[in-house]
Parts: structure tokens; sequence; C-alpha cells
């Protein structure tokens, strides 16, 4: 899905909510591939699915889906990390999901305009993309802040890249908006006594 990391950090932090794509179905154990870190593998043990009860892993994993999960340990010298389904709230469902779609778009204009410059991705979020991120919470939060500042942008490396990506990306979409109403009067004859209807 992604060519490189999208977070600055190679490993997620112990109780982190990551989101993570399953990969493989064994016995009692689930391997999930998280894409928000390189793809880099994590377990769930089968008590860490769900809250109720199942009598196979494979009625509550299924190959492919995208899953949140919180991260419950990680050892980075051994490149383990374990993962939780069932400690995942729904509302921290839809915060990750937001999170994950909104890192999602920024990583397409920087997609895009690493094409432009001929640039891998790779470079760019390494050189400049994860600095962003440290300075402004997200790369997102740095786009939309650029999109009200397009000046910020002149000093960037492929900055121009970048305006016309941000100028395409965030254009204000028209929409048409309809709505029914109701009206409703208590007198006699009804809404037909108020002159002209």
């Amino acid at each position: 899905m992604f060519e490189c990391r999208i977070r600055k950090n190679k490993f997620p932090r112990d109780g982190e909510i990551v989101i993570g794509k399953i990969a493989s179905v064994k016995n009692d154990v689930v391997a999930v591939e998280l894409l928000e870190y390189g793809n880099i593998s994590g377990l769930i043990l089968a008590s860490e699915l769900s809250r109720k009860r199942f009598k196979t892993v494979a009625q509550v994993a299924k190959v492919g889906n995208v899953e949140v999960c919180q991260v419950l340990t990680v050892e980075e010298d051994k490149g383990f990390v374990d993962l939780s389904l069932k400690r995942v709230s729904d509302k921290e469902k839809q915060e990750c999901r937001d999170s994950f779609s909104r890192a999602k778009l920024a990583y397409q204009i920087v997609a895009k305009a690493s094409k432009l410059s001929g640039q891998s991705i790779k470079d760019v979020y390494e050189t400049w993309a994860y600095g962003k991120e440290d300075e402004y919470g997200s790369l997102f939060s740095y786009f939309v802040h650029a999109k009200s500042n397009i000046g910020i942008l002149d000093s960037e490396p492929n900055g121009e890249c970048f305006k016309r990506i941000i100028e395409e990306q965030f254009m204000a979409s028209s929409f048409k908006v309809r709505a029914d109403v109701d009206v409703t009067c208590a007198r006699e004859r009804g809404a037909g006594n108020q002159g002209g209807i």
C-alpha cells in the first residue's frame, strides 16, 4: 500500500492505537501487517481477539481485513509487536480510521510531488516529511496549514510541486443541499388559510 513508513518511528509505542491488515491466520495466532509502519509484522493471540466467545479464530479474523488494534508490547531488538483487538473502543477505532485516511491523503500528496520532482517517496519522507510531522503533529495538519498560508511552501524543497498539488487536492467542491419541509397550521383550513398559499 505504501512504499515507506508514514510515521517517523520505526515501531509503534506501547498502548498506541494502530491500523493493520490481517496477513495470515494460523491456529491461535493472527499475523498483522502494520500499514503505517512499513508493514512490520505484529501478532494477535486468540485471547486478545474478541470479548465475545468464538469457536475458531477464523470466525473473528479474516485474511485481508483491515483492523484497528492496540499495541500491547514492543520489543524493537527482536522485532516483536504484540497487539490486541478486544481492547480498542469504538471511539478509538473511528479516530484511528480518520487519522489513517488523513495520513493516506498526505501520502498521496507526497507521492505526486515526488513523481513530479523525480525523487523517491522514501527520500521525501526522510528528508522533509518526518520533520513536518514532528512540528505540526501530522503531515496532513501541515498541508492544511499550507493551504491557508500558501507562501510557507516557497522556502520548502519542491515547494512549487507541493503548491500545485495542494491547490488541486484541497479544492472546495460544490454540492447541492435539498430539504423536505412539512408545514402544519392549527387553524381551520390549515396552511391554505394563510393568504396566498
